[in-house]
């Protein structure tokens, strides 16, 4: 039989109803022709801000929430629905310097203190504004919004300062110390222009292992490939363990491997990108002094010292490589 006490909390969403209803229902005005600024009726909010109740915290938040001239009776609901404790309430209650000093709108507080159980969104959206000076409302109620503590603060500020608010933000929600931006810092080559893989790399790390992960990955591996075997690392065991497949590019030296990587002429590419030039760049001059230079580092002769370095399959894809740039240096001066 259900003791005294489940039959107390299965009712809890009738009475904390029954209470917001009366709240609710001398808060907002009636038009007319039957609207208000909530879209629904009084009774339909209060069923929304109680289900599923197990106390009477969400008609509490609105009781205590009623004389705050700042908060519209749609916010108010928004903030109680699904209240635990009076941590929402008190969470805006502490946000509203921020408010009055236009760093952020009341409706950013809102959406960072709504279901909260703690102090911990309210610190992490003062600690950001403490420790930055242009830092948005909105970006803040992304970046707080169920977070415990100030930590994933403390990470924005110290995310690369390259990242711009949505990557950090990204990067440093529910983060518990600043590893995260730690991991970001790493230079990882690969990632050079991919500043998201970095934040698929460190999001949710506790150290920068993942980062000396991916620097340690195989040669050749592509970059989602190195997020998955490295996001999770405690070090760099799984690169270091890792085998790779027979794959021509796993053979290169670093150096040769990133040269090869990030430098190399493509089919693809048009004639002015294959010379390394500006696209529509007419000048012969500027055209052979482009060509010169590009088949003088790609010229197979130039990596004959290196034959014992590379794999033989390379020695035929200098030869393809030269003979784009020839054709691409043909194309330009008809």
């Amino acid at each position: 039989m259900p003791s005294e006490e489940d039959d107390a909390v299965s009712t809890y969403p009738t009475i904390c109803a029954t209470q917001a209803r009366s709240l609710l229902r001398r808060a907002v005005p009636i038009s007319v022709d039957g609207s208000n600024d909530l879209g629904m009726s009084a009774s339909a909010a209060a069923v929304r801000i109680c289900e599923q109740a197990t106390s009477d915290a969400p008609s509490k938040c609105l009781a205590d929430t009623q004389h705050n001239r700042a908060l519209s009776t749609k916010l108010r609901v928004q903030l109680c629905q699904r209240a635990t404790s009076n941590s929402p309430q008190l969470c805006v209650r502490s946000l509203r310097k921020f408010v009055h000093v236009r760093r952020m709108g009341i409706d950013d507080a809102v959406m960072i203190c709504r279901q909260t159980e703690s102090p911990g969104p309210a610190e992490c959206a003062a600690e950001l504004f403490r420790a930055t000076a242009f830092v948005t409302g909105k970006i803040a109620a992304q970046l707080c919004h169920a977070t415990k503590t100030l930590e994933p603060a403390r990470c924005f500020v110290d995310s690369p300062t390259f990242f711009d608010d949505e990557l950090k933000v990204l990067l440093c929600n529910q983060a518990e110390s600043s590893a995260p931006a730690s991991c970001a810092a790493y230079m990882i080559s690969r990632f050079t222009n991919q500043p998201s893989m970095k934040v698929s790399l460190c999001r949710g790390a506790t150290s920068a292992a993942p980062a000396a992960c991916a620097i340690e990955a195989p040669f050749g591996m592509d970059e989602t490939s190195v997020v998955e075997l490295c996001r999770s690392a405690e070090s760099i065991a799984p690169a270091s363990g890792f085998s790779a497949p027979n794959h021509l590019l796993y053979a290169l030296p670093r150096p040769l491997y990133e040269l090869f990587t990030m430098d190399m002429p493509r089919a693809e590419m048009s004639a002015w990108a294959l010379l390394g030039l500006k696209e529509g760049e007419s000048s012969r001059a500027v055209i052979r002094r482009a060509y010169h230079q590009r088949s003088l580092q790609w010229h197979p002769d130039k990596w004959h010292a290196l034959a014992a370095a590379l794999p033989p399959v390379w020695q035929q894809e200098l030869v393809g490589i030269y003979a784009l740039i020839t054709q691409a240096y043909d194309q330009l001066t008809r």
